[in-house]
């Protein structure tokens, strides 16, 4: 490896004195360590940086700043004073260095080497951790706002005529028109009624005037009461009780003499 100094002076090293210069900074747990023409080895934990310590400018970063690896800084290299930490060109400025915008190392006599002087090679692949504990259930969210009503249905068909109904028993109205129409009918029957009692009572009159024998009375005794048996089945019928044919109890057959 070649590397550039401020005098215009190029060193060379081999890997024997790389790796000398990392076998002395993992002896002395050191951050640096000097190597021959004045070339500081600089471990940044991320990689050895070299530092041309003859340069006043240069030997006053590695004295006054920790030095160490950030790959969110220009060139992955950061210079931390305190709690502050520096790019390489603020670091420089804060030594008293004054100059351009640092685009490469080689412009502030540095460069950058391997890893870690006290990185050693990957270990095995750890197993794998437990799982962590179930953490808490969350909060109910917000509840969501009312969705809009569905379209109205389609409206049904009309059901089936249902079967009418058997007729109810007549009621008190209708048997009441019932005995009225009766009634009337008997009324119309008493006009025949009343000339067959006249016939009747001419013939009465015809007896007691003893204008007819005995013989004659018992024929009309008869008639008579044929007529009265006439007269009782019509209102018999006409009311709808007892025996149409069946005579009056009260009524007897006239006796001959």
């Amino acid at each position: 490896m070649l590397f550039a100094k401020h005098n215009r002076v190029v060193v060379e090293f081999s890997d024997v004195e790389r790796a000398q210069s990392i076998a002395r900074l993992e002896a002395g747990n050191s951050h640096f360590c000097l190597g021959h023409e004045d070339v500081a080895f600089v471990n940044t934990g991320g990689g050895l940086l070299l530092i041309d310590a003859s340069w006043p400018s240069g030997r006053r970063l590695f004295e006054q700043y920790l030095i160490g690896a950030d790959s969110t800084f220009p060139f992955g290299i950061t210079f931390s004073l305190g709690s502050a930490s520096f790019t390489v060109g603020q670091a420089l400025a804060g030594v008293g260095h004054v100059g351009a915008v640092v685009a490469e190392l080689s412009q502030v006599f540095m460069a950058s080497y391997g890893g870690s002087a006290f990185v050693g090679p990957p270990g095995p692949t750890g197993p794998a951790g437990a799982d962590g504990a179930q953490g808490p259930i969350g909060n109910d969210g917000a509840q969501g706002p009312v969705g809009d009503s569905g379209a109205s249905g389609l409206a049904g068909a009309d059901g089936a005529v249902g079967a009418q109904g058997a007729d109810g028993p007549e009621g008190p109205v209708a048997n009441i028109d019932a005995l009225g129409t009766r009634v009337t009918t008997v009324e119309g029957t008493l006009t025949g009624d009343v000339a067959a009692l006249a016939t009747l009572a001419s013939r009465v009159v015809v007896v007691e005037n003893g204008a007819i024998s005995n013989a004659n009375l018992a024929n009309l005794n008869n008639e008579m009461l044929a007529t009265l048996v006439d007269v009782f089945a019509q209102k018999q019928a006409v009311l709808g009780v007892g025996e149409p044919n069946s005579p009056p109890s009260s009524v007897g057959r006239a006796q001959g003499p």
